[in-house]
Formats: C-alpha cells, structure tokens, sequence
C-alpha cells in the first residue's frame, strides 16, 4: 500500500513543522510543505497530494484564492483549511470554492489529524 501523500501549506515555520510532526507520525502518511499558495503550486505539480491542509491568511496567494484557482484542477482532493479564524462563519462559503473541511487551529491537533482520517483513510490508496 502506497503512503498517502499530504500537504501542509502554511506561512508560519512553526505551524508548519508542528503539524507535519504529528502527520509524519501516523503510520501510512506521507508529507510535503510549502509556505504559500504560489510555492504550494509548484509542489502540487511535483507531488500530486491526495490531502491538502491550508491556512488562510498567507502572503502572495492565500487560502482561499488557492483553493479558488485549484477548485476545477483538483476536483478529487480534499481541502482542509486550518485556521485561527471563525469556522462557522467561514464553513459556507469556503464549500464553494472546493474546502472539504475547516479546523480551527485554536483546538487540539488531534481534530486535525481526524479530519485527514476521514477524508483520506488508509484504506483508500491500498489499490493504488
């Protein structure tokens, strides 16, 4: 079974490696990062994800407008955006441009880590 492949786009270093810590330490999972929507580009044409997890707020292309530009190209792959901001109020029209989840980064990772459980099991990839 090949690892499901992750990737983590956030402007903050720490968030960054905190999250893709506690990805790398599932078993079966597989983690890239980029810093913003631009870089996170590139990386999506090199490492084809399966899972995206996104902040919002980044410099150069942000959140929403990377999802906005990868909605049609990525119909397939969940989005999850990882925020500070208000989930209700985000929730509705995030779902428009493609977001499959939204987890507030003010909560513990473990909610994270079950939203990628949900959208990505394991035993999605054991086909492939």
């Amino acid at each position: 079974m090949r690892p499901i492949k992750i990737l983590v786009v956030d402007d903050n270093a720490l968030v960054r490696q905190l999250v893709c810590a506690h990805l790398k330490s599932e078993p079966g999972y597989a983690v890239c990062e980029a810093a913003d929507g631009v870089e996170a580009i590139e990386t999506i044409a090199k490492s084809k994800p399966d899972l995206i997890v996104l902040d919002l707020v980044m410099p150069r292309m942000d959140g929403v407008q990377l999802a906005a530009a990868l909605k049609n190209a990525l119909k397939n792959i969940p989005v999850i955006l990882f925020t500070l901001y208000d989930r209700m109020a985000l929730e509705q029209n995030l779902q428009l441009l493609g977001i499959s989840a939204v987890v507030s980064k003010t909560g513990p990772i473990q909610n994270l880590l079950e939203e990628v459980q949900r959208l990505v099991p394991l035993t999605r990839t054991a086909s492939a």
